[in-house]
């Protein structure tokens, strides 16, 4: 029976082997045994008996149960053995050796994954090891500047702190053991330094959110970029980080744009042509209208790019097209991407007052005349006609905004005659005032939906045409109302219906044929609403 030691080291081997992760034909894949997925499975086996060792222990009787939970929760003895090997080959390893150095990166990323189930307090043991090893790997890097696969070393052992962590532990037990990342964060400016193109996103999420000056090292780091780049127009992929069409409104480099800008304006010197890529590479491009100069530069960086890979020609021949036909390729891109581009520029406070700082920072006439253009289009586009007007001002006026909501959700989504049907999405893309995103701002009830649907029109007309309301307690799928003003509402988790109260009384005249309402069990209906409701005939059905 191999130990525990035998049976890493038999890993190890295994990754050496030029066949590992290599997709055997006619072998299944679960059945390949040469891959990371497999070890996996084999790491989480060897935990899951060490872990089922320490519980026979409490079947016996030796322990109370109190004790055997806690020594599971602090055993990582195969964790242990793991990460002994790691630092042993990281102590070890000849960095001239590339193949040696990218069968160690295979390693660190096995071991740098959560799917076998470790325990994250191996981590606290070697947190101090595993940080001096990072420094002296960046260190080899600066002045030795070797091309040896030491990026996918360093950035691996980076990804253990995102991988790693004891938040799924009480917490007490987080409070006692979990690891301060601040450490690790500190180190990244130099291991971006040491290694420019590594673009982790999982590393930049630790370096974002735990470093205690992130804004300014990161525009130190963005103006090194922007110069080293600017010399022949390559991507930086550091660039996309600022204004990027996918940045949410509270991620720190976005909603810091601004300040960033104002710091790269203020505190370096840029010659022309680095002035003309800043504005082109981290303005333009984020919003996709980035100049014909441009794009040509990226269409040929990426195909050379996946020439060297050995990409297949038909891919190749894409490309070289897009090169060969460069100004109605530019022009399509533009056509395509201006109206969501002025947009952006109109909802997005970053974004907008970005291009501010940078149109006093340059002296290019083209540049100036372009960036005018836009702010002046993204203006006009603030007095285009809207689907949906929350300013409306209803001449039929409901007393209970709840049971409003009630008639909106018949006439709206069931008989669907109340138009134009409110739609959140849509709403959001015309709505200039702030980003309104769902996955933000859903897990509450948003504003400006909540005043569009209070100051609604709905006819006398429609009104007359409603005979019954349904009051959803969530059972249902819940009303479709509540998708576009509280999308993530959640009954389980303790939300609560919208409830009608007394004032509806007074609404019931603007509903003369109103016969029943289901669910209405769901508000907890006063007497005296009830009283009411008796009066006009109105039948109560509960929830089915």
């Amino acid at each position: 029976m191999l130990t525990i030691h035998s049976q890493i080291q038999k890993n190890i081997d295994l990754i050496r082997d030029p066949n590992f992760g290599v997709v055997q034909k006619g072998v299944p894949n679960k059945k390949n045994k040469a891959t990371v997925r497999n070890i996996h499975a084999q790491w989480k086996k060897l935990i899951e008996e060490q872990q089922a060792t320490i519980k026979r222990q409490y079947d016996r009787g030796l322990i109370d149960w109190p004790e055997c939970r806690s020594l599971m929760r602090a055993d990582f003895s195969i964790e242990d053995e793991i990460y002994s090997a790691m630092m042993n080959w990281l102590s070890t390893i000849d960095l001239s050796d590339t193949l040696e150095v990218e069968y160690l990166a295979t390693f660190i990323e096995t071991v740098s994954s959560s799917d076998y189930s470790p325990n994250a307090l191996v981590l606290l043991k070697y947190h101090q090891t595993i940080l001096t090893k990072i420094k002296e790997l960046i260190e080899h890097q600066r002045v030795h500047q070797q091309n040896t696969k030491i990026n996918l070393v360093v950035s691996g052992l980076i990804e253990l702190y995102f991988y790693l962590s004891v938040g799924s532990y009480t917490p007490d037990f987080i409070k006692r053991y979990e690891l301060n990342k601040v450490d690790i964060a500190l180190l990244l400016p130099s291991f971006y330094r040491a290694f420019p193109d590594e673009d982790s996103n999982l590393i930049m999420g630790i370096f974002e959110e735990f470093h205690p000056d992130v804004i300014n090292e990161f525009t130190q780091l963005l103006h090194s970029s922007i110069v080293r780049h600017a010399r022949n127009s390559s991507y930086g992929w550091m660039h996309s980080e600022l204004l990027s069409m996918l940045a949410k409104p509270a991620d720190v480099f976005y909603k810091n744009a601004p300040l960033i800008f104002k710091s790269l304006i203020n505190d370096f010197d840029f010659s022309d042509i680095e002035m003309d890529y800043l504005i082109e590479n981290l303005i333009l491009c984020p919003l996709g209208i980035e100049g014909k100069k441009t794009q040509q530069a990226h269409i040929q960086e990426h195909l050379n790019h996946i020439k060297a890979k050995g990409a297949k020609q038909s891919i190749i021949n894409d490309y070289q097209q897009k090169l060969d036909n460069i100004d109605a390729v530019s022009q399509e891109k533009y056509n395509k991407n201006i109206k969501t581009a002025l947009r952006r520029i109109t909802v997005s406070a970053p974004t907008r007052k970005s291009l501010d700082i940078l149109l006093k920072a340059t002296t290019d006439k083209a540049k100036v005349t372009h960036l005018k253009s836009l702010l002046l289009e993204a203006d006009a586009l603030k007095n285009t006609p809207k689907l949906f007007n929350i300013n409306n001002k209803p001449t039929i006026l409901f007393r209970d905004f709840n049971f409003k909501l009630l008639v909106i959700e018949e006439l709206m989504y069931r008989q669907e005659i109340l138009l134009p049907k409110f739609d959140l999405d849509l709403f959001a893309k015309e709505y200039i005032k702030r980003e309104i995103d769902r996955e933000e701002d859903g897990y509450e009830c948003i504003a400006e939906v909540k005043k569009y649907f209070k100051n609604v029109e709905i006819p006398m007309t429609l009104l007359e045409k409603v005979t019954q309301l349904y009051q959803d307690s969530g059972l249902g799928g819940g009303a479709v109302f509540l998708e576009h003003m509280h999308p993530f509402w959640d009954p389980g988790m303790g939300d609560e219906v919208p409830k009608v109260t007394n004032k509806a009384i007074d609404d019931l005249a603007l509903l003369p044929n109103l016969t029943k309402i289901i669910g209405l069990e769901n508000s907890e209906p006063s007497k005296k609403l009830l009283n009411a409701l008796a009066e006009r005939n109105i039948v109560l059905e509960e929830e089915g």
